[in-house]
């Protein structure tokens, strides 16, 4: 078979005259490439080793997990985002940076130049005490923490990690500004993970903010009335939290979440987010959290993150996990992105999925999408809403959850008992923003 000649830039062929020292031309060409090739695989290590972690689920069996490979999922092979900073995609096995309390200039990236977790200097916790309630400050009022501290008291201890300067409290465990509160929770996993309290409390700050009848005020007095004596530590199953409005809430776990962009305040500048190393909120779940994708979609997620969890619950993901999460909090330093990491916002739809206890004949609780079959723990109570709904069973006898009447809430048995949602006294004593006279008006029990 005769060859086609190769054609010049204008479309002729190739005169003959020049072939020859073309030809040289071009083997000198591939023989230095391939001498810059050999180069750089004698001086480049092996590969870095994908991390193992190992997760018993309900039937005990253990199921080996890599990273990118969890409980069936292949690897993701969707493009990852960009990070908005110039700091590197983090990857576990960067080194640390030892800092103590109150340095001014932290750590950035290691000699290799991948985010470094800065390790502060930290005073030791009392290893007696059951409890740690640890609080996530900025520049909040935080007169709240001695009320809410008494009531899980004897027996607790206070850890408040201070971002930035602007909270003067003696008692201020000072962090960086990185992030929103899960940076102050994961650095506090990461330090003390070999010695956590049986229970650790997390919280926000803004006790005080009055939005949605004091909401996180009820949030963190409902958490606190399920561990507040002896007995019910005791019995503490290793997670509780309020998701939404009510004791027993359900909010979706929507895994096309995305942040691209956000605005301090309505109203205010629309501003590009620091984005997360892989979206949406799925893709990342699966990159960086070792739970089936099925189970979050059962369990659902919480906003406003206050919860309890056990050390056991901390500690069935080994402690690189968190570290991971961390470094990838810490792609997100730039100033401008104080607060508006994606990823804290994806993490802050984690916790719910890492910590609660999966059950594995319920299906999913929800309704907005068209769902052909409901959660038979979970529930609505109205059917004017043309959702697909579930009526609660004789051992579950009652949906707790519902706000007005409407939403998605959970079928609780009846020894559950009272379900403490209300803003203590103590808190709102004197206080007389805009929600006081409604919240005195609200019948905030349920049975």
């Amino acid at each position: 078979m005769a060859r086609s000649r190769r054609t010049g830039a204008a479309g002729g062929p190739r005169p003959e005259c020049c072939s020859g020292r073309v030809g040289l031309l071009v083997r000198v060409l591939l023989l230095s490439c391939a001498a810059v090739l050999v180069c750089l695989a004698a001086t480049s290590g092996p590969p870095e080793a994908k991390p193992s972690w190992s997760l018993a689920l309900a039937d005990d069996l253990p199921v080996t997990l890599s990273k990118g490979t969890l409980l069936g999922h292949p690897p993701s092979t969707e493009a990852t985002t960009p990070a908005a900073t110039t700091l590197p995609t983090t990857s576990i096995g960067a080194a640390t940076a030892n800092r103590d309390l109150g340095t001014s200039l932290p750590q950035h990236e290691d000699a290799g130049g991948e985010p470094a977790i800065i390790r502060y200097t930290l005073p030791a916790r009392q290893t007696s005490l059951d409890i740690d309630l640890v609080v996530a400050a900025f520049s909040e009022n935080l007169s709240w923490v001695e009320p809410m501290l008494a009531r899980v008291s004897p027996g607790a201890e206070l850890r408040l990690y201070c971002k930035g300067p602007k909270l003067n409290d003696p008692r201020c465990l000072r962090i960086d500004n990185y992030g929103g509160e899960e940076y102050a929770y994961l650095t506090h996993i990461t330090h003390f993970y070999d010695e956590l309290a049986p229970i650790t409390v997390f919280t926000l700050g803004s006790i005080y903010n009055e939005d949605w009848y004091w909401l996180k005020c009820r949030k963190l007095n409902f958490v606190l009335s399920q561990i507040d004596t002896p007995e019910k530590r005791q019995s503490f199953s290793g997670f509780v939290t309020m998701a939404h409005q009510a004791p027993d809430s359900f909010m979706e776990f929507e895994g096309y979440f995305q942040l691209k962009s956000y605005r301090n305040h309505a109203g205010g500048q629309n501003t590009a987010a620091c984005r997360a190393s892989i979206t949406p909120l799925d893709k990342w779940f699966e990159r960086f959290i070792p739970v089936n994708l099925t189970i979050a979609r059962h369990t659902g997620v919480l906003y406003n993150p206050i919860f309890a969890v056990s050390r056991e619950k901390i500690r069935q993901y080994p402690k690189s996990m968190y570290e991971t999460l961390l470094k990838e909090i810490l792609r997100c330093t730039a100033k401008e992105h104080e607060g508006v990491a994606e990823a804290g916002h994806y993490l802050e739809r984690a916790w719910k999925p890492m910590f609660e206890t999966y059950r594995p004949l319920a299906i999913k609780c929800s309704g907005h999408f068209g769902q052909k079959k409901g959660d038979p723990f979970c529930c609505n109570q109205t059917g004017t809403i043309g959702l697909p709904w579930t009526i609660c069973t004789e051992g579950r006898p009652t949906c707790s959850g519902l706000v007005d009447g409407s939403g998605w809430g959970t079928c609780i048995p009846p020894d559950w008992g009272w379900r403490e949602d209300r803003c203590p006294a103590s808190i709102t004593a004197g206080r007389t923003g805009r929600h006081s006279r409604r919240l005195r008006q609200m019948d905030l029990s349920w049975a």
